[in-house]
């Protein structure tokens, strides 16, 4: 049995792994986490850390937004977290771009610190939380974790694929800005989550409150919206405050609302174009104080020509914001898998720390139609709650599964398979008299270019098409372009 005692002995010194490309930055953070009486582990770029990572029992990660060759800290926090999900990663960087702040939080950074750090208070209180909470997670011995929900918003919007980081972009310009949200999506995509995720973003200090319209009868949801007075219709034997009068100064999501009722969708009309409502059986003008943010699965279009749902309040739902279905972000698997992962662990106090690149491949090739994250965590469940060991190995797939999918080769890997076996067996001498840095250094400075022109012609020069294509985020891109000295008017010439 673990005791406090004995975990706090566990954690004593954390072992942090710093990654910083700029030594007098890397030298001057260590300084001060060793000072805190942190184990810190050191690394310049990408290749480095991870290296330290593999060779070490790191608790946290600190690292550093932009590194050298094209790399950043995001993409390194994503390989970690699939490695070691309860590995917590911080990131830091002297971009004051608070884009660079929503897309580190986003991939699901713990937290954001700009350079020079100057609250090394709650830096300190981050890492000593990430190292408990770690060595926490595997101290566990009775499996009396606390449950949590289904997903997290971070879960909902983590990968790099094109489709969710266009999701991230809208929603990163529309939260702040107080308008009416339409958000639509297949069932399970995690519609809700995303409107969370908006409500946190847009700094609005009332409640959040989630309604399901296709829950409650006609009058009923009138009643829950937007209230009744006493003696408005049998049994209302006193005044109801509804959803929009609890919300004022914060976020109604309103689930499903292609299948909200006639009267409530006419109440809901002038709520949103008038600014005000009344309870039902009341005379009284409230005003409109809450952010409205809608969701449905139904081709609202569709019920408009059929005549099941206004057309004027279709148009008066403001933004629309499709959530993509897991079909359309198969590169955001891996990822997705392990956070799940994380959260199945603390529901059914198993640990499971890796899954079997087989397995990776069948969930890829699945047609995730009608199911997507939330039948992605009940197969995940499943198969952890099967699980004799600390990993997923393909036996736990149920056989509905295996039938439907086959493993997805890498072509990437077979491609480099075949690279490696054209290539000499001994280093040329003067290859060989390098140091491994130096060699690493010559390696990289003749292909990287290669790669990154590769990427521009296919592209016809469009340097964000290029990016995206190579999973790059476009100011590490267009950096490694200017390391390497490459424009857009030598592709011609070569």
């Amino acid at each position: 049995m673990v005791t406090e005692d004995s975990l706090v002995s566990v954690i004593a010194r954390p072992c942090v792994l710093v990654v910083d490309d700029d030594r007098q930055s890397l030298r001057a953070v260590s300084r001060n986490l060793r000072q805190m009486g942190f184990e810190v582990v050191e690394a310049a770029d990408a290749e480095e850390a991870w290296e330290h990572f593999q060779s070490h029992d790191v608790d946290v990660c600190l690292l550093d937004q932009y590194l050298p060759d094209g790399s950043s800290g995001v993409e390194l926090m994503v390989r970690v977290h699939e490695a070691d999900a309860s590995v917590r990663c911080i990131i830091f960087t002297g971009d004051g771009d608070p884009s660079v702040a929503f897309d580190a939080l986003s991939h699901g950074a713990a937290e954001y610190f700009e350079k020079p750090i100057a609250n090394w208070g709650e830096l300190q209180k981050q890492i000593q939380q990430g190292a408990t909470a770690r060595h926490g997670d595997k101290a566990q011995d009775d499996g009396n974790n606390p449950s949590v929900g289904p997903a997290s918003m971070h879960d909902v919007l983590q990968g790099r694929s094109s489709a969710i980081r266009d999701v991230r972009w809208r929603i990163e310009r529309l939260a702040p800005r107080g308008v009416t949200v339409l958000l639509l999506g297949e069932t399970g995509v995690g519609k809700t989550l995303v409107a969370e995720f908006i409500h946190n973003l847009s700094g609005r200090s009332g409640p959040l409150e989630i309604i399901n319209c296709g829950s409650l009868n006609r009058e009923t949801m009138v009643s829950e919206l937007f209230g009744h007075e006493e003696g408005a219709f049998t049994g209302a034997h006193k005044r109801h405050h509804g959803a929009f009068e609890r919300t004022a100064g914060g976020t109604l999501v309103l689930d499903e609302i292609g299948e909200l009722p006639e009267e409530a969708q006419r109440k809901l009309l002038h709520a949103l174009d008038g600014g005000y409502f009344t309870r039902m059986g009341g005379s009284e003008r409230l005003q409109t104080r809450c952010r409205v943010v809608a969701a449905t699965n139904r081709d609202l279009d569709a019920a408009v020509e059929q005549g099941t749902f206004r057309a004027d309040l279709l148009n008066r739902l403001g933004l629309q914001v499709r959530v993509p279905p897991l079909n359309e972000r198969r590169e955001d698997i891996p990822r997705l898998v392990y956070m799940l992962l994380d959260q199945a662990n603390r529901r059914h106090g198993t640990q499971i720390r890796s899954v079997d690149r087989a397995v990776i491949g069948h969930l890829q090739s699945l047609d995730w139609t009608g199911l997507n994250l939330r039948g992605m965590k009940n197969l995940l469940d499943e198969m952890c709650v099967y699980a004799s060991g600390d990993h997923l190995t393909e036996d736990l797939l149920p056989e509905r599964v295996r039938r439907k999918t086959a493993p997805v080769h890498t072509p990437a890997i077979d491609g480099l398979e075949e690279l490696s076996s054209e290539m000499p067996r001994h280093l040329p001498p003067l290859l060989q008299a390098m140091s491994y840095r130096e060699f690493k250094d010559a390696v990289l400075d003749h292909f990287v270019p290669l790669y990154l022109k590769h990427r521009l012609r296919e592209t016809g020069g469009n340097v964000t098409q290029s990016a995206s294509m190579a999973e790059m985020h476009r100011p590490n891109f267009k950096r490694a372009m200017n390391r390497y000295g490459i424009s857009i008017d030598d592709l011609h010439d070569d």
